[in-house]
């Protein structure tokens, strides 16, 4: 899964990593592989991997920033 996140991240590709492959681990109907995809570009975000893109709103509410909510102490991502 990492692997296939970064090759979308070097490609700066935030379409196919948020629509297509995101999708693709959504169709398996299973929350826990979602949140794993999620918890996965934590790395990504904290590495300021994406302080360049511009992301849709949607990304940011239904991804993003679903993932920090769930966490029990909220921290604010640094993605700009």
């Amino acid at each position: 899964m990492r692997i296939a996140i970064e090759f979308c991240v070097e490609l700066k590709d935030c379409d196919f990593l948020f629509k297509d492959l995101c999708w693709l681990f959504q169709d398996q109907g299973d929350k826990d592989i979602e949140m794993l995809f999620i918890k996965e570009l934590e790395v990504f975000i904290l590495a300021g991997k994406f302080s360049e893109w511009q992301f849709p709103a949607d990304v940011v509410e239904n991804y993003i920033g679903r993932y920090y909510l769930s966490k029990e102490s909220v921290s604010t991502p640094e993605l700009f």
